[in-house]
């Protein structure tokens, strides 16, 4: 009877080690898929601004110099290694300011989401005429440039721009085709 209770108890502690190993390696796991792999980008170092109103709050993505110029003529795109980069474009809501910055504090991708997080800041502001006399509307453009490699558009792949002051976010999807959709 001695011999059969201590291989009992060999049984149980063994289904015991396995189920803490397994249920560790489960959280592991979930951890790290939960927050995903830092996301690589690059600031381009555009700063312009858009008067179009029906791109505010939109997020465009651009694989080519031309399509680049037609939304921002004002663009030249010439700096741009276009074979490695995509570039994204986050349009926000009017300005409250004729001059801005932004910072990208963060970025994130998980799956086929990628998420930006961003922060703007506003270096002077008019009370009277915070955007000057001549403009009506105006959006600050965010621009940054992601790696191609970084992106599988064989499948939708989602990116978001995500306010870190008011986590307000704007995404879009894009296609193998080089296609896109706003959501």
């Amino acid at each position: 009877m001695t011999k059969k209770k201590g291989l009992l108890i060999e049984i149980g502690v063994g289904i015991a080690v396995f189920m803490v190993a397994t249920v560790a390696l489960g959280i592991l796991y979930n951890r790290d898929t939960e927050t995903g792999t830092e996301l690589q980008w690059t600031d381009t170092n555009i700063h312009t601004f858009t008067d179009n109103s029906a791109l505010q709050n939109s997020v465009l993505a651009f694989f080519n110099k031309e399509d680049l110029q037609a939304a921002f003529p004002d663009i030249s795109g010439e700096n741009i290694d276009w074979q490695a980069n995509i570039i994204l474009a986050y349009v926000s809501s009017v300005a409250p300011a004729a001059d801005y910055d932004y910072e990208i504090i963060e970025g994130q991708k998980l799956g086929s989401v990628a998420t930006l997080k961003y922060k703007f800041s506003f270096l002077e502001t008019n009370d009277a005429f915070p955007l000057g006399l001549e403009t009506t509307q105006s959006h600050p453009v965010l621009f940054v440039a992601v790696d191609r490699k970084d992106v599988d558009t064989t499948n939708p792949f989602t990116f978001r721009f995500q306010n870190a002051d008011t986590n307000e976010t704007h995404s879009l999807t894009i296609f193998e085709n080089e296609g896109s959709a706003n959501n």
